[in-house]
């Protein structure tokens, strides 16, 4: 049994006898995570029994309802407001232990005026709609620009496409892609291709999709909006519209922004709204946009523009042929020891790797730069460039690493400002250079 079918059969083995001796336990047995997962529930589940029968009284229903009806229509025209979605209200409704049916779910359009509508239960149907997939296929539009990494956005940039296919059985395997770079996860280990010749590796769980993940695994969208709303990180508003349930989930931005210079750079570290369109019948994703809320413009950042379950794939496409020449990416412990003494902080990391490139002294460069060589195109960027400053490291964002302000002239006299990004978040505390060149 996988996570996902135990994920399942937690919320239906509450309206049935004890899990002991099911393949359900000898799941929990086996992996801690889904046995917290079942304990938290059950607590939940413990939580809602009432400590005796209780009878009610005459007209009992009457008036809940009529109570039910006023504040459905005095919330429907207040301002708005933040909800949250207690846990245990969505395993009660699952499991068929609602016992006072409440409005769960506000508005925060600029207008402030919306009804509220619909409960937990349909959130609870469609991760169990969703944790029967034999396979997901998503094509997209992202404001991005082609090379750059799957996570980044840029609001003045035009839209390019992205694909998603992810196929569950017989075997967990996946591909992503964006004009020029594409990673695939072939059910063992994972390898990430950017043109002309730059790959690396990675493990199941790699990072290298970013923010793209949950889309692979469309049931772990609502629980992780969930968590975000209960926790307080997120706004969520749902209606109703032809035959469609619409989710409007609003997040602040993420992270540290002292400075400001990584924010907009990705979806979560903006503001921004992720409206997810479900069916009302079979309780699938049939859509999903993200806007990015850029002080008083709402920029259009994602678009799903088609959706498709259940295919079959070709197996092919869950491999990559690689040019012979290819530069991989290292693992900090791999990277070479050069003749360059290691860097201590950011700033020296920034100074080796700029005063290497503008040197051209390649082998000092692997210092920092983690590949097994020197890329012909960082070469010819490097050809002529004069360093003309470097200044003080400063973090933003959700970036685990340092950003290192730098000025350059280049070969053809153009003078270029940025910040190189540096990282030392490593069991060998190795300082490397991570992009901003």
């Amino acid at each position: 049994m996988t996570c996902r079918d135990a994920r399942r059969r937690m919320i239906e083995s509450f309206d049935r006898t004890p899990v002991t001796g099911t393949p359900l336990d000898a799941h929990l047995g086996a992996c801690a995570e889904c046995a917290r997962e079942y304990a938290g529930l059950r607590e939940s589940r413990a939580a809602l029994e009432p400590a005796r029968t209780v009878r009610a009284s005459a007209g009992f229903k009457e008036r809940v309802m009529n109570e039910l009806n006023s504040r459905i229509s005095a919330d429907a025209v207040a301002a708005p407001r933040r909800i949250r979605f207690p846990r245990w209200l969505a395993v009660a409704a699952a499991a068929g232990a609602i016992i006072i049916a409440l409005p769960i779910v506000g508005t925060f359009t600029r207008e402030g005026k919306a009804p509220l509508n619909a409960g937990a239960a349909v959130f609870a149907q469609s991760a169990d709609a969703l944790s029967n997939l034999r396979s997901i296929h998503i094509k997209a539009l992202i404001r991005s620009v082609a090379r750059d990494n799957f996570e980044f956005i840029q609001l003045d940039a035009g839209l390019i496409p992205v694909e998603l296919r992810r196929e569950f059985t017989p075997v967990d395997r996946w591909r992503v892609e964006k004009p020029g770079r594409v990673v695939v996860m072939d059910g063992d280990s994972s390898t990430l291709f950017i043109e002309p010749a730059t790959a690396a590796r990675g493990g199941k769980q790699t990072g290298f999709v970013q923010w793209l993940r949950p889309l692979l695994d469309p049931q772990s969208i609502l629980r992780g909006e969930f968590d975000a709303v209960q926790a307080g990180r997120a706004q969520a508003a749902i209606a109703h519209e032809n035959g469609a349930m619409i989710l409007r989930v609003r997040r602040s931005a993420a992270g540290i922004f002292d400075h400001p210079w990584a924010r907009n750079t990705s979806i979560a570290q903006s503001d921004h709204t992720c409206i997810y369109r479900f069916d009302e019948q079979s309780k699938k994703l049939l859509g999903l946009e993200v806007v990015v809320h850029a002080g008083a413009a709402d920029v259009p950042v994602f678009q799903t523009t088609l959706i498709q379950y259940d295919q079959a794939f070709d197996p092919a496409l869950f491999r990559i042929a690689l040019p012979p020449d290819v530069n991989w990416g290292l693992p900090p412990e791999q990277m070479p020891v050069t003749n360059v003494p290691l860097p201590q902080t950011a700033r020296e990391a920034a100074v080796v790797f700029l005063e290497a490139c503008a040197s051209q002294d390649w082998n000092a460069l692997l210092a920092v730069y983690p590949y097994t060589a020197v890329s012909e195109p960082l070469k010819r960027k490097c050809d002529g460039l004069k360093v003309l400053s470097i200044g003080e490291p400063f973090r933003s964002g959700l970036f685990a690493g340092t950003f290192v302000p730098y000025e350059i002239r280049l070969k053809d006299g153009s003078i270029r400002k940025w910040n190189l990004a540096v990282r030392n978040d490593n069991a060998a505390g190795r300082w490397r250079m991570d992009g901003g060149f």
